[in-house]
């Protein structure tokens, strides 16, 4: 190697090393299950009485990322409509937070949008990172009373290789926003309407053929 070389040869810093292995290393990913999307037991939800009723799930999720976003990638393998419409059923059901869980005919309505599927390369501290933003809207039937109406936030991380970062990080994503998301529906304590303005009218979701 001549000394020209030397001298202008750049050293390689952990995080251009990190970047690099980012790019090259893509490995395969694999398909998320329901189970994966699910957020942990709750005890204090377990404990908390059960809201009075059934309830029936909607949900609406895109299928790739939301501008602006790091990645532009599709989404529909590790997070769909139907995966995160069980994950929140199964969730609901398991925390018995109402008396049933019904795909028509009840008490209240549960509709859930994500709105926005981002993501970030963040190399110096959590790698590749998803954020989702989204809207949860609890309507009590019998009256059309929109009880919960908030906004919920979802974020996860892995530091994974490429590809193989997008299943850990989209389900650690989806997993803390069901849970904020159950909180909202859940405590009675304090209203959740943050995004009563803006999403309270939107049109009902349509039930899933």
């Amino acid at each position: 190697m001549n000394q020209d070389s030397k001298t202008h040869r750049r050293p390689v810093t952990p995080a251009l090393a990190f970047l690099a292995m980012l790019g090259l290393l893509g490995g395969c990913a694999s398909p998320t299950t329901v189970a994966d999307l699910m957020p942990e037991a709750s005890t204090s939800r377990v404990a908390a009485p059960k809201m009075p009723g059934s309830i029936a799930v909607r949900t609406s999720v895109p299928t790739g990322t939301t501008s602006p976003t790091y990645k532009t990638m599709e989404v529909s393998e590790w997070i769909d409509s139907q995966k995160l419409k069980q994950a929140i059923e199964q969730s609901i059901a398991r925390d018995s937070m109402f008396s049933e869980v019904r795909q028509g005919n009840a008490d209240y309505l549960l509709e859930v949008w994500i709105d926005k599927i981002q993501n970030v390369l963040d190399i110096a501290g959590e790698g590749f990172v998803f954020n989702f933003t989204s809207v949860w809207r609890l309507t009590r039937l019998q009256d059309g009373n929109v009880v919960v109406c908030e906004f919920v936030k979802g974020h996860g991380a892995a530091r994974a290789m490429a590809a193989r970062a997008y299943p850990p990080g989209i389900s650690a994503a989806t997993r803390t926003m069901i849970e904020k998301g159950l909180v909202a529906i859940s405590d009675q304590s304090q209203s959740y309407l943050s995004a009563q303005s803006t999403a309270g009218t939107r049109p009902t979701i349509a039930a899933a053929q």
